[in-house]
């Protein structure tokens, strides 16, 4: 018994290690508001759409019908909604700096209103608008991260910086600092991020935006609607993936979610055995020892003494357990380290509820035969 409870309370603390993992995971801050927030794919045909202003007239169109349909507070394009397209790395150039190969930064091509659809806030400056198209400057927005990267402890507002590796030669204006996305995973970190206006970017037409966003009060109510107009501008064009952000939330985190379901479920049922196995122990304890029990009564002992001698030795092997499952808790927990975010594999309050749930379920186990022992006829016990 004194093993079983041991290694049930390394069940429990690894579980409880685990499912606070998941936990903060899935409702981590991930950068932006994922609530009412819809995505769906359409992957322009190259030959369909072989040149940039071919591909710009089906944004422009598009996102001017959707804009306009009931509900509808924000509607963009991108070449890649966080979490489901990891994102384009690319090399960078700093205006005024010597080149460095290692530099490079993700990039994603958006349309004006990208963040506020996803509800990203702006640090400093500008978001980027319709309004920046060809016949305008180059610009682009980054993130924290590269601003700490490329710009600690400076404005990056204003500073110019170009793509060296991807056939784009004009130098970029940044006109504004986003917040951080987690865009690569939600458990790794924040990297450097760049965000160009679709509408001055030709690039390749294998890299044009293709998942369009849409905030809405009840954006899935939304996706006939929005099919219907996509289907207006190009009847031939497939619509699919269409999703909420939060889905992607919940996808991210299914398997870890599931492992942990199923390692929780072991620590239960381990649980549920300790008490099953407290409860024998117990109960052929006060077996052994009736005429013991009966000769305490005659001489004098009341209910409580008896149920405290009794539950006691319950409490005893519980006891035993918990500090043997402590030790192997803590080994255990060092060997999951990795798999968790957001808790330590030291966290006391993960042990401290383990062991204190041990410790109730022994109790409840100990105290039937605890009771049942307080009742017993001293006379017939002496018989014995």
């Amino acid at each position: 018994m004194v093993a079983e409870v041991a290694l049930t309370l390394m069940l429990l603390v690894v579980a409880g290690l685990l499912v606070q993992t998941v936990y903060h995971l899935r409702y981590a801050n991930v950068g932006y508001d994922p609530s009412r927030v819809l995505s769906l794919r359409m992957v322009l045909p190259m030959d369909a759409y072989p040149t940039h202003a071919r591909r710009t007239a089906f944004y422009d169109a598009v996102l001017d019908r959707v804009g306009r349909l009931p509900g509808v507070t924000a509607a963009a394009f991108t070449t890649g909604v966080p979490l489901a397209w990891k994102g384009a790395k690319a090399g960078l150039e700093i205006e005024g700096r010597a080149p460095d190969p290692k530099w490079e930064a993700n990039f994603r091509l958006i349309s004006g209103g990208y963040h506020q659809a996803l509800g990203t806030p702006i640090r400093r400056g500008r978001h980027l608008a319709d309004t920046d198209r060809p016949d305008t400057p180059p610009v682009a927005v980054v993130n924290e991260a590269m601003a700490r990267q490329f710009w600690p402890g400076l404005d990056p507002v204003g500073r110019r910086l170009r793509i060296s590796d991807n056939g784009y030669s004009e130098w970029l204006t940044v006109v504004g600092v986003v917040g951080d996305v987690r865009q690569m995973g939600l458990d790794l970190p924040v990297a450097s991020e760049l965000y160009l206006p679709y509408r001055q970017y030709p690039g390749q037409p294998w890299f044009a935006p293709r998942d369009l966003v849409v905030r809405a009060p009840d954006p899935l109510a939304l996706v006939p609607a929005i099919t219907r107009e996509v289907h207006a501008v190009d009847s031939s064009l497939a619509v699919s993936d269409a999703r909420l952000l939060d889905d992607l939330l919940d996808q991210e985190v299914a398997a870890r979610r599931l492992g942990t379901v199923v390692l929780a479920s072991f620590a239960g049922f381990a649980a549920l055995l300790v008490v099953v196995g407290i409860y024998g122990v117990v109960s052929y304890y006060v077996v052994q020892h009736t005429p013991e029990i009966g000769v305490r009564v005659a001489l004098g002992a009341e209910a409580r003494d008896i149920v405290r001698l009794v539950a006691g030795r319950g409490l005893w092997l519980a006891g035993a357990g918990v500090v043997l499952g402590a030790i192997g808790a803590v080994a255990a927990a060092r060997f999951v380290r990795s798999l968790l975010y957001g808790v330590g594999n030291d966290d006391p309050a993960t042990f401290v509820a383990a062991a204190a749930m041990i410790v109730v379920v022994s109790l409840a186990a100990s105290y039937v035969p605890a009771r049942r022992a307080a009742r017993l006829d001293p006379v017939a016990a002496l018989r014995r």
